[in-house]
């Protein structure tokens, strides 16, 4: 017996995917010292609390993290100031834009500090408004 081929007006209970929207939820303020947890952000406060924590963190490095989550900046380490400079925004980018808020980057400032040592100041443009990170170092 032959099986009846159905044609695509014909189909029955294959819906069309809906685009699920997120909301962000507020995050924990974190206080470095002393060594507690108090009080939560949200808004701009907590793009920049997500962006600083994906700068500390090494991609790949950390199994409880996805692969699309951290920052690459080991590949930085022995290679000299001119090819970071060429490419550290995209890398930044790459990185920052895993945040859904994020719409874009630009590299504002790039500033060799000593020698092993560079520090980067961003423009983040995000859904929440924009603002500068300054003072990430990465070393080379």
């Amino acid at each position: 017996m032959e099986m009846p081929v159905l044609e695509d007006d014909e189909m029955t209970g294959i819906e069309e995917l809906e685009e699920i929207e997120t909301e962000p939820y507020p995050s924990y303020t974190p206080h470095l010292l002393p060594r507690n947890i108090t009080g939560f952000v949200d808004g701009l406060q907590s793009i920049e609390q997500s962006l600083y924590n994906i700068w500390l963190t090494e991609r790949y490095s950390h199994p409880i993290y996805g692969d699309d989550y951290g920052i690459e900046l080991q590949q930085y380490i022995g290679q000299d100031f001119e090819y970071l400079a060429a490419t550290i925004e995209e890398t930044i980018r790459d990185a920052f834009t895993f945040d859904d808020r994020v719409d874009d980057i630009e590299i504002l400032d790039v500033q060799l500090q000593g020698a092993n040592s560079v520090l980067i100041s961003v423009e983040v443009f995000t859904t929440e408004g924009d603002f500068e990170m300054g003072g990430l170092e990465v070393g080379i």
